[in-house]
């Protein structure tokens, strides 16, 4: 069963990464989608697509839910827009500081 990404115009059921525990990467450990979706949230524009219809902003930066676990990408849709943009600007001065990876929020989970 797929994740069922929420937004304030309903849900859309997209498939889902199972990953639990170790660093959010994919199940293949990449972290390309990880990066584009950083990309996504500090993008303003994006961010407020992302909001209001996570499945479709994802699609339009060719972002593969399956290389996302699902429980943070899950945490993002239950965030309003401010939060994710507050997610986003403490994602880049922690990498600006080289405390975590390029991609965002790359801790373990």
């Amino acid at each position: 069963m797929g994740l069922v990404l929420t937004s304030p115009t309903g849900g859309v059921s997209v498939p889902a990464n199972r990953a639990k525990g170790g660093p959010l990467v994919g199940d293949d450990g990449d972290t390309e989608d990880l990066d584009k979706l950083s990309d996504l949230l500090a993008n303003p524009a994006k961010r407020k697509e992302f909001f209001l219809d996570p499945a479709t902003a994802l699609k339009a930066e060719d972002i593969d839910p399956d290389g996302i676990p699902e429980a943070f990408l899950e945490a993002l849709t239950e965030l309003d827009y401010d939060e994710l943009g507050l997610l986003s600007r403490v994602n880049r001065k922690l990498v600006d500081a080289g405390l975590i990876g390029d991609a965002i929020l790359n801790w373990p989970v």
